[in-house]
């Protein structure tokens, strides 16, 4: 058997009710994904597929090959409908990511994060990063990056928290990529709080 998790429902009958893959654009969707899965389904030949929320399914060779036709499918709605403008974005749209997305950090610490960014332009780039913080709240200053076409890079952001304690206040920070100004476009989340108030062994990380 395989568990497939928020895969799909696997309640799919070929020519009469369609399956439904439950993808999401912002958990880092890619359009291959699900012909990857198909693929894998075929390696591990389960009898049974377990999901998330619906009934077992019992599987057939005849449910992997409708599993397969519906990933290459997939791929192509994709590859027809997605406006390229000359952008590699992805169907998910976005260029940057700060992590931990969230995080705990004590009043006067010091948050430790990570921004990774990644050229969508046919051209190389010169990257602008400008941390976006709350009142009183300080960041070391980013420098400019140049980035090669289609290249990811991942730099350091470190941020002064100067008091506390808060709650899920909002860090981010403003791109701009050669002419292309994307603004706040990437975000994360922060809780400021003692030690003594966190759960012992399940606050993100974060430094102090």
């Amino acid at each position: 058997m395989i568990f497939t998790g928020d895969q799909q429902e696997g309640l799919g009958v070929p020519g009469s009710r369609r399956e439904v893959l439950n993808y999401q654009y912002r958990n880092r969707f890619r359009p291959e994904d699900y012909r990857a899965s198909a693929a894998l389904y075929r390696r591990v030949a389960p009898g049974l597929v377990l999901s998330g929320h619906w009934s077992p399914r019992e599987v057939d060779p005849g449910y992997l090959d409708y599993l397969t036709a519906l990933g290459e499918e997939l791929v192509q709605l994709h590859a027809d409908l997605l406006p390229a403008d000359g952008l590699d974005l992805g169907p998910d749209t976005t260029v940057a990511r700060l992590r931990p997305y969230r995080s705990l950090v004590q009043p006067g610490g010091t948050l430790a994060m990570r921004l990774e960014v990644h050229n969508p332009l046919p051209h190389p780039a010169r990257l602008v990063m400008v941390p976006v913080l709350p009142a009183g709240w300080f960041a070391q200053p980013v420098p400019p990056v140049q980035l090669a076409v289609g290249e990811t890079v991942e730099v350091a952001l470190v941020v002064s928290v100067t008091d506390g304690p808060r709650r899920r206040e909002r860090v981010a920070v403003d791109l701009t990529l050669g002419a292309l100004r994307l603004g706040q476009h990437v975000e994360a989340l922060v809780d400021v709080a003692d030690p003594a108030a966190a759960v012992a062994g399940s606050g993100p990380e974060a430094v102090g």
